[in-house]
């Protein structure tokens, strides 16, 4: 069965196709069916000569491929999320690479209004499981996801607890579905699901747990979640490296104060003196920070605020008003720009994802 996915799958698993040029070719082509059509190859050969891209197929091997994944996830029931969908993750669309798609098992909560990821080391001392524990008892509200990484420590007690007091969550694994890492955290996995929950991928069904992918897969429990909470974390270590990643996207990031004499602490207590953090000590203090106390809950729409430049306005409000506009056409109401200065705007644009460039250099707002 060749369909739409048939070829996302085709994107995903190509040994030549990065997961930036995969969103760049859809974006060009309009679908990842089209990017395999030997004709609408032909008309965009300059493009794919420049991206070296220009001899991308699929041969028997990577058939059986994408073949044996689709069989996969229907035997277990795998979702696929595309980035250019509606029921996409929309907090990930403002981060850093996001994936081109995005699978899990459970429930697609990744759009729910209040989403907060909880990071810490897998060393947890019995202070970090009693703030852990004390926290999310405290914020647990029917509208609040908590996502981490299903990793020992922090994590799976993020996890336990959420379904404990009642709250969904999501864990991001550095792996395919093929196996749960840590092997011991198999049940909690399952409990997530049960519990109208999830466990998330960007990974292919077999790809193994290695080391550089837990580093990649940290991004995007960052690009999920409204805001990150971290509770116990040395000076350096994973847990860091995903509050800098929180700090890069512009998302909230809190965490709890610890002594000054434990390692363990050292990583939390260095992120509020440098003001890199907000330090709370209760879940309200939390909640109220974000505002998610008297508001009423709204699902997240499927547009965030976008951050325009004051060029990326003049053309973003012009395409608001129409369906779709040919560039020469831009460059005739919006005279001030030349028309090497027009492309480079609408190409910035595209890769930040609010326009698309279809074939005959028309474009249109892909984020309203």
């Amino acid at each position: 069965m060749t369909d739409e996915l048939y070829y996302r799958l085709a994107l995903l698993l190509h040994p030549k196709i990065t997961n930036f040029n995969a969103k760049r070719l859809v974006r060009l082509f309009g679908s990842a069916t089209l990017v395999f059509d030997s004709e609408k190859k032909k008309e965009f050969r300059k493009e794919l000569i420049k991206w070296n891209l220009n001899a991308i197929s699929i041969d028997k091997e990577l058939d059986y491929q994408i073949q044996t994944e689709r069989e996969l996830m229907d035997k277990e029931q795998i979702q696929a999320l595309f980035f250019d969908q509606s029921d996409y993750p929309t907090r990930l669309l403002t981060s850093a690479n996001y994936p081109a798609i995005f699978f899990h098992k459970g429930e697609n909560i990744f759009n729910k209004p209040h989403i907060l990821s909880i990071i810490g080391t897998r060393n947890i001392t019995n202070y970090g499981i009693d703030v852990v524990k004390k926290m999310i008892s405290e914020m647990a509200h029917e509208g609040l996801v908590i996502v981490s990484g299903l990793a020992s420590g922090v994590d799976t007690l993020a996890h336990e607890e959420a379904i404990r007091n009642g709250v969904k969550t999501v864990a991001v694994m550095g792996h395919g579905f093929s196996l749960i890492y840590p092997s011991q955290n198999y049940k909690l996995a399952k409990n997530m699901i049960d519990s109208g929950g999830a466990i998330a991928t960007e990974y292919a069904y077999h790809t193994t747990p290695i080391p550089q992918n837990f580093p990649t897969r940290n991004r995007i429990i960052a690009g999920l979640s409204d805001a990150s909470l971290v509770i116990e974390s040395k000076i350096k270590g994973g847990s860091m490296i995903t509050a800098s990643m929180v700090l890069n996207i512009k998302r909230d990031l809190f965490t709890v104060p610890g002594s000054i004499y434990s390692p363990n602490h050292e990583g939390c207590n260095n992120l509020i003196v440098e003001g890199l953090a907000q330090g709370v000590t209760s879940g309200g203090e939390l909640l109220a920070k974000m505002g998610w106390t008297d508001q009423p809950l709204k699902e997240v729409q499927t547009k965030l605020f976008l951050e325009l430049s004051e060029e990326e306005e003049e053309v973003y409000q012009l395409l608001l008003e129409v369906d779709q506009m040919g560039i020469d056409e831009i460059n005739s109401k919006l005279t001030q720009f030349t028309p090497s200065r027009l492309a480079s705007i609408l190409l910035h644009m595209e890769f930040d994802g609010i326009v698309e460039c279809k074939p005959g250099k028309i474009y249109r707002l892909i984020r309203r």
